[in-house]
C-alpha cells in the first residue's frame, strides 16, 4: 500500500534579495567610487612628483656654486 506519512507540505519558494535593477546600480555606483578614488590618486601622485621635482631643483640650484665670486 502506498500512503503518505504525512498530509502536510513544506513548500520552498526562493526570493531575490535584491531586484535586478538595484544590483546594477550598486555595482554602478561602486565602479564610479572606485573610478573617482583612482582619478584622485593620480592626481595626488602627479602632484608629489612636481613638489619632488621642485624641491629637487632648488637644492641643486642652492648647492650650486655661483658664477659671482668675489676673490680678493
Amino acid at each position: 500500500e502506498v500512503y503518505f506519512e504525512e498530509l502536510n507540505y513544506e513548500s520552498i519558494e526562493e526570493i531575490p534579495a535584491i531586484t535586478e535593477e538595484n544590483l546594477l546600480s550598486d555595482i554602478g555606483g561602486t565602479l564610479g567610487l572606485y573610478c573617482g578614488f583612482s582619478f584622485i590618486t593620480i592626481v595626488e601622485f602627479l602632484q608629489f612628483g612636481f613638489e619632488l621635482l621642485r624641491v629637487i631643483f632648488l637644492r641643486s640650484t642652492k648647492l650650486a656654486p655661483s658664477n659671482n665670486s668675489h676673490d680678493a
